[in-house]
């Protein structure tokens, strides 16, 4: 399984000036989070899981950036149990920030 979180701002985040690590999403922090949440759960479906993984990073970013206007999670099934489906293959859950 591999994912791909995109993290769309509004405006730049303050770290673009200042480079500094308290002025941004902490995406070690958003990472460990994902992990610990899919931690011994077992999906049928990637569409769940790129849903599920959405809101567990919404709840991530909303406590630390409230610049961010979109979050899009993409889950990609890199070798799926279908004939002929080579490179695995994809779901992708995006929405705006309300």
């Amino acid at each position: 399984m591999s994912f791909d979180i995109d993290i769309e701002f509004a405006s730049p985040p303050k770290a673009v000036y200042t480079d500094g690590l308290n002025d941004t999403c902490c995406y070690f922090k958003i990472s460990e989070n994902i992990k610990t949440f899919c931690e011994g759960k077992r999906f049928n479906l990637i569409e769940k899981l790129g849903f599920d993984i959405y809101n567990v990073v919404r709840e991530s970013v909303s406590l630390q950036e409230s610049n961010i206007k979109n979050i899009a999670v993409k889950v990609t099934k890199l070798s799926p149990p279908i004939p002929n489906i080579y490179g695995g293959s994809c779901f992708v859950y995006c929405a705006d920030i309300d």
